[in-house]
This record gives structure tokens, C-alpha cells and sequence, in this order.
């Protein structure tokens, strides 16, 4: 009886649940599920499996090979040459990033392949060990725990942000904790992991403001200072100072660096009128963001099941849980489309920190906020009758569904994978190469290395260009380019590179927009293309008229021109073209140009 007590008494006093308590088994089957689930097609298919292109290869994957180069960190104070002939390296996200370190070990495709299996994995931990000791604690509910954290773990996150969004669930299971149990060790470790395996202008400052309402509302309960909770408050931002140093002291302290953020034009807004925010709120709210994917429908229809159940039963606890993330859900909603719209046009050009810093990033935790609702839902559909524990059983299994196949948010790697396999092993026919360009595919390491070959001079020697791709594939295969895709650059160099494209866009009101509004793809964009990014040689496009100022492109450093997309009148632009490149393996026909 004795050995009992003590037994119970050290359960209560740590911060993680011993698993055998929390259902052992269902707790390692999910977690070797969502690991094999996203491992085995990186496993089966290597570089020939698709990876998201938008905001990841087109730029993020190849900062972080930039920055690791030669098996060691670029450092703060160096200046790459391999874009706009020197780009600081402190412009660059965070070198104290676990997501960075991977590539100072692996090939990038195998770096990014661990980190995914790893952020996917943590998102499992986390959601259930937060359902499980603070939400659903009851063992009758462990299955639902697993569902949840399963459908949860599936989602279609951008993995390149580590933590970012799915490592939420973790950081809160971990405040809590400290909250309700003292200071603990495995809290603090989760908390300095989060911020090392996270983005500060992602989710870390938005995070860090809920972090200080919630213990302002604490104490104004308890009327005393939870110093474990404040502790933990304080260690996150403290981290965050370590790991942002580079990003803080920029945008605080160096008054000579100028960002061309502080050039967006907000008047590029989506909702003009209230129609139009009242539309994309609700669009918002039932379809989510690429960039933060929820695709939660089920888990919608289910909440509303739920809601209607447990007002049915006079359940209000419930009811109100519910309802609570729902509203909380829509709010986040409408601060995204308020943030994007006409209302705050005046404030965005008087206060420049709200138009240059994205302040709607709030919605990242909407992901958060509707699976803890459906985790809330499902108990109640379950409750107490086989039909109510069939039907909640079907939700989850059509929640697992929607996370794996659905598209109507991002491009699903899994979907993508899954088309690819089936064509792979079983002869099923593939997806239009234009629409699922694999890794391999669309860096095309052996034509670029013809085209290096052909040139035959140091890359370092001289500057390319690139149209109808983006410039990231040139940067992967070593060349030094004059455009690129980076989120803070100086606006200096914006200025000299419209110089480049000045003419191009003013005969196209869409371009102009799009990179005088904005401009942090500063890439070559020919007005009579809708599309400047993936013209493989399959669609067989051609510019007839492009009218680019290559004596500025050749003040610059220009010599090359490396064009997917043959141009007409090259000539009349004094470019001259030299040889076309092609490869059976390739989605592209490449024309190089001399200038």
C-alpha cells in the first residue's frame, strides 16, 4: 500500500504522464504509423518523390544548403555572393535553427526528408499528451486521443517551419504543466526545443503575446505571480533572443539597413468592400491557409454534430468548450482578412512596422484551436451509445482522409507521392509533369551541369539570369544569379534590379503590381506570360515581344541568360543565343543566351 502512494505521488509530481497510464500501446502504434506514414515515400521513391515547390524549393531549401555549404554555418557576418552579388548572411533565417542543422550532415533532399518525419512526429507527441492529461483524460477516450493525434499529425504542414505549427500542441501541453504542476524540467526543454526548432515572425512573437495575456488574466484570478509559468514566459523569449539575434538587431537597432518590406504597397489589398471581407472570412474560416492547412472540414461538420448533441443533452459545459474554439477559430479568421484588407490601408502607410511585419499570422494557430475542438467533439458524439461511437469513428477516419488526399489548401506531398508510387509500382498513369515536378525533376542537377560544362568558366566568375523558372534551381546547381526569392533583402538592390525589368512590367498592370507591391520575388516577368515559374517544355510557350534592359543586367554582372521559354526577338534584347539544352530526365528546354 505504502509502495502505492508512492507510486501515485510521483506520477503527480512529473510533467509527462507515464505512457502505460495514457495508453502505451495506441500511443507507440500512432506514432510508428505517422513515421512510417511519411517516411516510406521518401524511402521508396528517393529524389524522384515530389516535394512542395512554392515557399520551400523555390527558396527556403536552397537558403539553407546556401547557408551550410561545406559542412559548416555560413556565420553572422558573412556576405554570400551566390545572390545579388552579396547577400548578408544575417538576412537569412535563423543559423541556430534545428531545421538548418540537418543540412550540415545530410544531402538537401535527406535533410529536408528527416526534418519532415521528425515535425510530423512531434506533432503526434504533442497533440496527444495535450489531449491526454489536460483535455480527454479518461481512458474510455485514449482512441479518440489517438484519432485525433493522428488526423492531427497528417496534416499537409510546410515542414520546413519545424515546429512553427505543429509543435503547438507540445509547447502548450508544456505551459500547462507548469501552470498547474510547478517547475519541471521536461516543460523548460520542451520550451527551449520549441524555440530553437521554431520561427520567432511565424508564431514565436505571436505566441509570446498570447503567453503574457494569458498570465495577466491568470494573475488577475489568482492574484499572485505563477512563477513557473512566468519562468517558462520568460525562458521562451529569452531563446527566442539567441536564435533571432540576427532578425532583432536588424529590424531594432541597425538604423543604416533599409528592408524592401518597407516598399509593399498596401493598397494591394484582397478585400475591398464588406462584401468582399465578409466572403473571404468565411472562405477563411470553412478552407483555412495554404501555409497553415487545416483542411477541416469533417472536423467542422462534426463540431456542428456535436454542438447540436450536446445542447440536446443540456451538456452547456461541452457546448460551451465547443463553441468557444469555433468563435475563437473565426476570429482568427477575420484578423487574417481585416489585416488584408481595405481597413487598415491608412494605418499600414502612417505605422510602417504593421505594413512591413505581417501582424495576421494569428491564424497559425487555428490548426491548434480546430483539432482540440474536434477532439472535444467526438467525446461528445461517442458518449454513451455503438451509434455515437461508430459515427465519431467515421469522422476520424474522414478527417485522415481529407489530411492525405485534400488539395484545396496546398499541394499534398502525400497525395502527390501517393500518384507517383501507383505509377512507379503498379503502372498506374502519371500526373501531368507540369503540375508534379518531382525533386529530381525540378532541380535537374545533370542538365545544369551540361550547361556549366558548356560555359566551362568559374561560376563564380560571372552572373545568370533566369525566365520561365525559378531562379532557385540555378542557385542549387551553383551558378551566382542576379534574381531570387528572399523575404528581406535591401531595397537598394530593388531599385537597381527594376532596372533590369522596368519596361517588361510596365506593359503588364499584374506584374507591375505584383513586384512593385511586394518584390520579394525579384525574378525576370515577361508580360505576356500569366505564369513566370513552370514552363516546362511541354506546354511549348513562347515570348514574342520581352523588352529587358540588358545593359544594366551586363553592368551588374550579367553574361548568361538561362531561359525555359524560347524568345523571339532575343536579339533586338542584344542577347544571343548559344545552345539548347535538353535531357530525356528533365522538365526543361533551356536556351542560353549571351548578353
Amino acid at each position: 500500500m505504502a509502495l502505492e502512494k508512492v507510486r501515485i505521488n510521483k506520477i503527480k509530481n512529473t510533467g509527462t504522464p507515464p505512457l502505460r497510464d495514457t495508453g502505451s500501446v495506441l500511443f507507440w502504434v500512432g506514432l510508428a504509423f505517422i513515421v512510417l506514414l511519411f517516411s516510406l515515400p521518401r524511402i521508396l521513391l528517393g529524389e524522384d518523390s515530389y516535394i512542395t515547390i512554392h515557399d520551400n524549393l523555390d527558396s527556403e531549401l536552397v537558403w539553407k544548403m546556401i547557408m551550410t555549404e561545406g559542412g559548416k554555418l555560413i556565420g553572422d557576418n558573412a556576405v554570400t555572393q551566390r545572390v545579388m552579388n552579396g547577400f548578408p548572411s544575417k538576412l537569412y533565417p535563423s543559423q541556430l535553427n534545428i531545421s538548418v542543422w540537418f543540412f550540415l550532415f545530410l544531402s538537401p533532399f535527406w535533410a529536408y526528408a528527416v526534418n519532415e518525419i521528425l515535425v510530423h512526429a512531434v506533432a503526434f507527441i504533442g497533440m496527444f499528451l495535450l489531449l491526454k492529461k489536460f483535455i480527454l483524460p479518461a481512458k474510455e477516450h485514449t482512441w479518440i486521443v489517438l484519432g485525433v493525434s493522428i488526423t492531427f499529425a497528417a496534416l499537409p504542414f510546410y515542414s520546413v517551419y519545424g515546429m512553427s505549427i505543429t509543435g503547438q500542441p507540445l509547447l502548450l501541453y508544456a505551459f500547462l504543466t507548469l501552470l498547474k504542476k510547478g517547475h519541471n524540467w521536461k516543460s523548460y526543454a520542451i520550451i527551449v526545443l520549441y524555440a530553437f526548432y521554431s520561427s520567432l515572425p511565424l508564431t514565436g512573437f505571436f505566441i509570446l503575446i498570447v503567453l503574457a495575456g494569458w498570465f495577466i488574466v491568470d494573475y488577475y484570478k489568482q492574484r499572485t505571480i505563477n512563477r513557473p509559468f512566468i519562468c517558462g514566459i520568460i525562458l521562451l523569449g529569452l531563446c527566442y533572443v539567441v536564435t533571432e539575434h540576427n532578425l532583432l538587431y536588424t529590424m531594432l537597432l541597425d538604423s543604416s539597413y533599409v528592408s524592401h518590406r518597407v516598399d509593399y504597397i498596401p493598397e494591394n489589398v484582397a478585400s475591398h468592400d464588406i462584401t468582399e471581407l465578409v466572403h473571404n472570412t468565411a472562405d477563411s474560416f470553412v478552407f483555412g491557409n495554404y501555409h497553415a492547412a487545416t483542411v477541416h472540414r469533417p472536423v467542422l461538420i462534426a463540431a456542428i454534430i456535436a454542438l447540436f448533441i450536446a445542447w440536446r443533452r443540456k451538456d452547456y459545459r461541452s457546448y460551451g468548450n465547443i463553441m468557444m474554439l469555433i468563435a475563437i477559430a473565426l476570429l482568427l479568421s477575420l484578423s487574417y482578412t481585416i489585416y488584408k484588407s481595405f481597413a487598415l490601408v491608412e494605418l499600414k502607410n502612417t505605422i510602417g512596422i504593421v505594413k512591413t511585419f505581417d501582424f495576421s499570422r494569428f491564424f497559425w494557430f487555428r490548426p491548434l484551436m480546430w483539432f482540440v475542438a474536434f477532439a472535444l467533439s467526438l467525446a461528445v458524439i461517442a458518449r454513451d451509445t455503438n451509434w455515437g461511437k461508430a459515427l465519431a469513428t467515421f469522422c476520424v477516419l474522414l478527417q485522415l482522409a481529407f489530411c492525405l488526399k485534400s488539395t484545396t489548401q496546398t499541394t499534398n506531398e502525400f497525395n502527390e507521392n501517393r500518384h507517383l508510387l501507383m505509377a512507379k509500382y503498379f503502372g498506374a498513369p502519371r500526373p501531368e509533369q507540369n503540375l508534379s515536378v518531382t525533386y529530381k525533376e525540378f532541380y535537374s542537377k545533370q542538365l545544369f551541369a551540361e550547361i556549366k560544362e558548356y560555359i566551362n568558366k568559374p561560376q563564380e566568375s560571372y552572373r545568370v539570369l533566369s525566365i520561365g523558372f525559378h531562379p532557385s534551381i540555378a542557385q542549387f546547381n551553383g551558378f551566382y544569379t542576379l534574381d531570387g526569392y528572399q523575404n528581406n533583402y535591401p531595397l537598394e538592390y530593388k531599385s537597381q534590379f527594376r532596372k533590369i525589368i522596368g519596361r517588361e512590367i510596365e506593359k503588364n498592370d499584374k506584374w507591375k503590381s505584383y513586384f512593385d507591391g511586394w518584390g520579394s520575388r525579384f525574378y525576370i516577368l515577361p508580360a505576356e506570360l500569366d505564369n513566370y515559374y513552370d514552363n516546362v517544355k511541354t506546354k511549348g510557350a513562347r515570348i514574342k515581344q520581352l523588352d529587358i534592359d540588358t545593359p544594366a543586367a551586363r553592368s551588374m554582372g550579367a553574361e548568361y541568360i538561362f531561359s525555359s521559354i524560347e524568345i523571339e526577338n532575343a536579339a533586338d534584347n542584344g542577347m544571343h543565343l548559344e545552345k539548347i539544352f535538353e535531357h530525356k530526365n528533365s522538365p526543361w528546354k533551356i536556351y542560353l543566351y549571351s548578353i
